[in-house]
């Protein structure tokens, strides 16, 4: 029925409409009885699709769910996830890599009710940890306040406090093959934490302490072919800080960006980024769909892991 909807334009439901509307590449991996699918009607409906382009995956010999055996079971799902992937050329350069990805803001409680917290919404840790799963790395998102959904796949972990943040990291840290720093930990908590609300006052001083550094403390633990990437989230001078930072921290990679725009950086959908590497590689992006960042950040994690694993300087940046 469907097949037939599709090859002969009738969008009467949410998936056949968007179908029409859509100019991106159509995959059909069909199933059905096989006097149903070796009708004249749907081999020429089938026909009338893979003249328009449409590509179609199965199906295949076999038992089928009515208990017949013959032509029109559905194509293994690996085969189907194969061709998928081969069409639609994504890239699977991250595969057999565990990748440790950090999102959001951290919060540091004052009393049960008040905080300090941060801008970050989440959605460049959410875009990097997605991306990431696309290109076949297993995926842990550790995660602060977010504005976004995570995508369904991974594993995901709750740190709401910096302090709470580097226990879930440093506890799964030797393990991975890169730490993706991405989340805008704050740098202080308060020295005392009230177990009641304080009550309104003319004046409040709040005593802070300094946070330990997860990413420091991490680049004395890593191992050789992990890869350790942070982010800086500057508002002047900002590659000049960034430099600083990342060797500050011993970091292998540094993503920069401006937070004193309002069109990029914390809540936006888009972001412009600079990336500053170890050995001195620097790229700097046009402004784009934090999504795109997210696959140029990992193009280039994906060469530092193959660096260090194989102690071979990989071609470009």
């Amino acid at each position: 029925n469907f097949v037939g909807k599709l090859a002969n334009g009738i969008a009467d439901d949410s998936i056949s409409t968007m179908l029409m509307a859509s100019n991106l590449p159509l995959l059909v991996a069909p199933a059905m009885n096989s006097n149903m699918y070796n009708h004249p009607a749907v081999k020429q409906n089938i026909a009338t699709l893979k003249q328009r382009g449409a590509i179609f995956i199965g199906p295949s010999a076999g038992t089928l769910a009515c208990g017949d055996v013959g032509e029109g079971k559905l194509e293994d799902v690996g085969v189907i996830t194969g061709r998928v992937i081969e069409e639609l050329e994504l890239k699977r350069d991250l595969r057999g890599l565990k990748i440790i990805v950090t999102a959001g803001g951290t919060r540091e409680p004052i009393d049960p009710v008040r905080f300090i917290g941060n801008r970050s919404s989440g959605k460049m840790g959410i875009a990097i940890a997605k991306a990431a799963l696309m290109r076949g790395a297993e995926v842990c998102l550790i995660a602060g306040a977010l504005e976004v959904d995570p995508p369904e796949g991974i594993e995901i972990v709750k740190a709401e406090t910096a302090e709470k943040m580097l226990e879930q990291v440093s506890a799964r840290f030797d393990g991975a093959d890169a730490l993706i720093m991405a989340a805008a930990v704050g740098d202080y908590h308060t020295a005392r934490v009230s177990t009641e609300k304080v009550g309104k006052k003319e004046e409040w001083d709040i005593k802070l302490v300094k946070n330990r550094d997860i990413i420091s403390e991490m680049s004395r633990r890593s191992r050789s072919g992990q890869a350790l990437v942070g982010f800086a989230a500057e508002t002047s001078d900002i590659e000049k800080r960034g430099r600083e930072k990342l060797l500050r921290k011993n970091m292998d990679m540094i993503v920069i960006n401006d937070v004193s725009r309002p069109d990029i950086g914390f809540g936006s959908d888009e972001n412009e980024i600079t990336i500053i590497t170890r050995k001195g590689d620097a790229r700097k992006t046009s402004k784009m769909a934090k999504s795109d960042i997210a696959e140029i950040i990992l193009d280039c994690v994906a060469r530092l892991i193959a660096e260090r694993k194989n102690g071979i300087r990989a071609e470009g940046f």
